[in-house]
């Protein structure tokens, strides 16, 4: 439970990334 905590107060920079990632292996894939 401690780590949802975590990951809420780090959830711009991780979506972020994610974001990043996903778009970058969406472009990949095409």
């Amino acid at each position: 439970k401690y780590l949802r905590r975590y990951n809420k107060k780090r959830n711009k920079t991780f979506k972020n990334q994610c974001f990043g990632a996903m778009c970058l292996y969406t472009f990949v894939t095409r």
